[in-house]
Order: C-alpha cells, then structure tokens, then sequence
C-alpha cells in the first residue's frame, strides 16, 4: 500500500530474509469471545502456512491464524510475516507466539462475560492444523519426501518407481516423549528443537492434525483415479468407459448445489482438479457416478 514506514511506529521485526508483524491473541481472543467456554475453559486452534502473493514473484505470507473451539468461522491473525522466501529459522518465526502463549497458558485471561463481569478463563491449546510441508518446517522434521518423514510412526520409507514409500504396516509409534528425546535422530532436522515444545502442556505429535487435503484428496483419491485411466492393465478401464465416466459426472452437474465449491468436470481433466472437487468425488458424487456406470 505505499505506507511510509519511516514515519509510523508500527513494530515490524527483522526476521531473516523478511518482515515480522505480531498481532498478538489478547485482544483477538476477547474480540472474538462469544461465552462459549465450558467450566472458564477456553480452547485455541491454530493455523500456519504459506500464502504466495503474487504468480510473476516469490512475495509471499507466512501467517499465524487462531480460532476459538467451536467457533471455526472467525479467525483472526495472530501474526504475519512476509518476505522473498520462507523465515531461514522457524523458531525465530515463532519466538514471540510461543511466548505469549506460555503467558496465556500459565495465567490464563481476564474476559467479560455476558454481563459485562470480568472472569478469569483458562486458555488450552486445542490444535495445530498446517499442510506437510509447514508441519515439517515449524517442527524442524524431515519433509514429506524423507525417509524418516512419517509423523506417526517409526517407519523407514523406501525407494521404488521413483517415488519413496512406506510399505511397513507396522511399526513403533512416536509419542511426545521420543520425539523429545530424539529417539529417531534420521526424523529430525538440525541441532535445535522446534520452539513449539516450550508450549505448557503441548503434545507435539497428536496436537497436529493430519493433513487430510495432501493424504486423502490430493493423494488416494487422485491416485485411484489415474490408476483407474493409466495404471496397469489389471486395473485400468478402457478410452469407452473413461468417456461414460466422464459423461456422468458432467450430468450430474447441473444438480450440483451451491453448498459445494466446485462444479464437477470429467476425469479428463483430473490433472487440473482441485482438493474439493476430489473430495466431492470421493464423498458424494462417486458413488453416484458408479450408481449410473454400473445401471
């Protein structure tokens, strides 16, 4: 927007290679308070990822979002960072959310109830929900494509058609307390632990959802998909019922309702499907379609 920044006293922080904005969650968590908390509980989910600005450059966001449990739709920042590229240490990234978090934690907040009353009210963290790649990055583990990469569990990947993969069904699962103690070092990334671990009461491996976007929708159901038109000849349908395929789904479309994103295309174009029309596929109009393909 042109803001001279020269003559405001807004407080940016250099973090490396960019600019730092904290919000902080006091005010955002008593803007937002709708007297929803059980026993002066309140319960806090988080969301961190990265948000490319421009197509034509490497500008991007890096920012910090919360929301009170049960109250998904408001979400108010936290703090923003911009720059070229992601911040080169995640901890400094997250020095002064962890911070104010501890505060919040420990002491917990004074909000007004529906009478206008000061109470105290405890704050908890409820969750952090970060795609792979960001998951990796504030938790300095070793990402997606690793073979130590798995979140959950112990297992070793391998190496096979290009791709690294987890065949291994069973394996030691990975707990807080490993996780501390670097139990698998192969997991890890660096010497310093991630920051987030300094959080009172945080349980690093089940206080981060899965991502269910890159495993289910981006992942299985894009992959059946392709098998289904250019896998193996054991499991691939011929170029007549790809066509019949498609067909049904295009049919479908004009009684796809506003409730969902997208309107459905044919598996022609699977390659340029977003998350929500393959979650829409595989949840509601799937078994639709394979209603009519079978009839």
């Amino acid at each position: 927007m042109k803001t001279d920044l020269s003559n405001t006293t807004i407080p940016l922080q250099n973090i490396s290679p960019g600019k730092y904005y904290h919000f902080g969650k006091g005010n955002g968590i008593k803007n937002n308070y709708k007297g929803n908390s059980e026993n002066h509980i309140l319960k806090l989910a988080f969301g961190i990822d990265g948000l490319p600005l421009t197509k034509s450059s490497s500008s991007a966001f890096w920012p910090i979002l919360c929301y009170i449990v049960p109250n998904s739709q408001l979400v108010f920042p936290v703090g923003i960072y911009w720059g070229r590229d992601k911040p080169i240490n995640s901890n400094d990234f997250l020095h002064d959310f962890c911070n104010k978090l501890k505060e919040l934690v420990l002491n917990g907040i004074e909000i007004k109830d529906d009478v206008g009353n000061l109470k105290k009210t405890q704050i908890e963290l409820q969750v952090f929900c970060c795609d792979v790649p960001a998951k990796s990055f504030v938790l300095k583990t070793k990402g997606h494509s690793g073979f130590f990469s798995c979140n959950r569990c112990f297992a070793e990947g391998e190496y096979i058609n290009r791709r690294v993969c987890f065949p291994e069904l069973t394996s030691m699962k990975r707990t807080h307390d490993n996780f501390v103690n670097k139990q698998q070092e192969e997991h890890h990334v660096g010497q310093d632990m991630s920051i987030l671990l300094q959080i009172p009461g945080i349980e690093i491996i089940n206080d981060f959802s899965l991502d269910y976007m890159h495993l289910v929708c981006l992942g299985t159901m894009r992959k059946l998909i392709n098998l289904w038109l250019k896998g193996p000849l054991k499991v691939r349908i011929n170029s007549s019922k790809s066509k019949l395929l498609s067909s049904a789904l295009l049919l479908l479309k004009p009684n796809v309702t506003i409730d969902f994103q997208r309107k459905p295309r044919g598996v022609n174009e699977v390659s340029r499907w977003k998350a929500t029309e393959l979650r829409t596929f595989v949840l509601y109009l799937g078994p639709v379609v394979l209603k009519i393909y079978y009839k």
